[in-house]
């Protein structure tokens, strides 16, 4: 779960998206669904698991080698 996003080309997710997620400096990022919640925060489903992610870390969302937003990882 990510909280406190930051969207780039849109003020709200409104359904689901693909994006490739970005969880720490360097990482070369993993493809993933993204899907809005009721509360304003965003569920991403990587497609493949990731090992060591925790809270307070940043998610960055890249569509290529654009940024379309990010958030806090909150659980």
């Amino acid at each position: 779960i990510v909280n406190q996003l930051n969207w780039i080309p849109f003020e709200n997710l409104a359904e689901p998206i693909r994006a490739q997620i970005k969880i720490r400096y360097r990482d070369q990022g993993e493809m993933a669904t993204v899907t809005p919640t009721v509360d304003g925060k965003v569920k991403v489903i990587f497609d493949q698991p990731r090992r060591a992610i925790a809270p307070g870390q940043a998610a960055v969302f890249y569509a290529q080698d654009l940024v379309i937003g990010g958030g806090w990882i909150e659980t």
